[in-house]
């Protein structure tokens, strides 16, 4: 009736007979608890995100000592170094200091 005859005064009634109308539309009621929680996919991106700073923090630190391209670094040194970290803890700790790394670094690259 707003949009055929254009009686705008209508407009406010739109609202409560929408929603009457979608209450209504149920035969049973749901019985079940829902959980409401947020998407997981925002907190994976910040852990991704955070994760690729320290990752390009280790990168620049390692290049201060090692003077390697970044691609280079990316792709043969950090895969060796956290090949590294997982057998031989010791030689771990002592890369870390050489290099400057702090735990939570350490953490990314275990």
């Amino acid at each position: 009736r707003i949009i055929r005859r254009q009686s705008w005064s209508l407009l406010p009634y739109v609202s409560l007979l929408i929603s009457a109308g979608v209450a209504l539309a149920k035969k049973k009621k749901y019985r079940k608890f829902t959980k409401y929680k947020r998407p997981s996919i925002y907190l994976k991106l910040a852990q991704v995100k955070y994760k690729k700073s320290l990752i390009e923090k280790i990168i620049s630190s390692i290049n201060k000592t090692i003077k390697v391209k970044k691609k280079e670094l990316e792709e043969f040194v950090i895969p060796l170094i956290t090949k590294l970290y997982k057998k031989n803890k010791e030689v771990a700790l002592k890369l870390a200091n050489i290099y400057g790394l702090s735990e939570e670094e350490v953490k990314v690259l275990i």
